[in-house]
């Protein structure tokens, strides 16, 4: 259970938060450039507001598998090596959880919602943790063959790839977005 849970994890942080970067690269290169900012500012409040959303979404998960690997950890180890090993991995990841728990919500703050570089901070935030940016780091040492040196990389298939995931990033925004602007007439016709 926690192994699938940390695979929807991975899945809504490399497929929707992330991409939440690079739609804000976009919006900001685009918002002062049309005629129709007012729709693309709306637009983005929708972007936003289910980024939040999926963000909170994704913390949930996050701390469900957690939870879930606890739980495996403490039927598979003796009472005092489930200690060690929660004392050690509490003391090692327990400003990362605060932080993804935090995370989310700092989309709420008018300074990054209206910043691009926050937002793209954000956006890689949720997709990669402490631990995967220290490695980064670490690997980019000069013994270390840089990404685009490795025979396995492919940068017009990646810039494809992110360009799809943001084309789809972008019909569900709309979608959410459509979707909240034919139901709140009905609601307060309701009312």
């Amino acid at each position: 259970m926690a192994k699938t849970l940390e695979h929807i994890a991975d899945f809504i942080a490399l497929n929707f938060l992330l991409i939440f970067g690079i739609y804000s690269m976009l919006y900001f290169i685009f918002r002062n450039r049309t005629k129709y900012a007012a729709q693309l500012y709306a637009f983005d409040r929708s972007a936003l507001q289910l980024t939040l959303w999926v963000g909170t979404l994704w913390v949930v998960i996050k701390i469900l598998g957690l939870a879930g690997f606890i739980v495996e950890m403490r039927k598979e180890t003796t009472p005092e090596a489930f200690a060690q090993h929660m004392s050690w991995f509490f003391g090692k990841s327990g400003f990362q959880l605060l932080f993804w728990i935090v995370l989310p919500q700092l989309l709420r703050i008018n300074f990054v919602q209206r910043n691009l570089f926050p937002r793209i901070l954000a956006g890689m935030l949720f997709a990669f943790s402490f631990e995967a940016i220290w490695m980064v780091l670490v690997k980019s040492q000069r013994a270390y063959i840089p990404l685009w040196q490795s025979s396995d990389f492919n940068l017009p298939v990646l810039i494809l790839g992110l360009l799809i995931k943001t084309l789809v990033f972008v019909l569900l925004v709309g979608t959410f977005q459509f979707g909240k602007e034919r139901i709140r007439p009905i609601i307060k016709k309701h009312r």
